[in-house]
């Protein structure tokens, strides 16, 4: 891959993911958690498959575990 296959930022990331997901009529479900910001002030989370959501408020230099019981997490999308 080159260099123009990455997002420059979080948010740009963010929207093509998006814009993929939009494109093929995938179905995303969003929840907000307040309070928690990366670098350019948007919201930092990852969830695996097997149902742990984590959340960081530094950038993602450190991650907080949300919940551990949730089903799997496939992907994770913050409304705005």
């Amino acid at each position: 891959m080159d260099a123009a296959s990455f997002s420059k930022t979080y948010a740009e990331a963010r929207e093509r993911f998006l814009a993929a997901a939009r494109a093929r009529r995938l179905d995303v479900e969003s929840h907000v958690l307040p309070g928690l910001h990366g670098v350019d002030g948007e919201t930092l989370a990852m969830g695996s498959t097997t149902g742990s959501l984590w959340a960081s408020r530094d950038a993602g230099d450190s991650w907080s575990a949300v919940s551990r019981d949730l089903p799997p997490v496939y992907c994770v999308r913050f409304a705005s």
